[in-house]
């Protein structure tokens, strides 16, 4: 397993457990709901990133979704991945908000990389 993929299969166990933890508030939500919630919250985050906001109600779905083998509906937000994917490469191509990005991740996810540099 690659870097990547390895940070992606933490991001989500740790989501799941923080979900998990909370008491699995959205198990009785209709999953067809879930996902409707799902969009409009992506939705929302993507029309503006810059605006600091708690992404929690978006993660526990994703974790909800996950849960129930669910996967995400993705073809509803086509056009929203491509910007947040323009928007993601001009962050890494500007060196200022670059480095910032890097302490922030270094910051947010020591735990990761830790276990990257020290697997026993």
């Amino acid at each position: 397993m690659g870097v990547g993929a390895a940070f992606m299969a933490h991001e989500a166990m740790m989501k799941r457990r923080d979900y998990l933890q909370r008491g699995r508030p959205l198990a009785s939500v209709d999953t067809d709901e879930l996902k409707g919630q799902w969009v409009a919250a992506f939705r929302e985050w993507v029309q503006d990133t810059e605006v600091p906001r708690d992404h929690r109600a978006r993660r526990d779905i994703e974790a909800e979704l996950d849960l129930r083998g669910e996967d995400l509906p993705a073809a509803l937000v086509v056009e929203e991945s491509r910007r947040l994917e323009e928007k993601i490469q001009e962050v890494i191509n500007d060196p200022v908000r670059s480095a910032e990005l890097d302490r922030t991740f270094e910051s947010d996810h020591h735990d990761f990389l830790q276990s990257l540099r020290n697997p026993h």
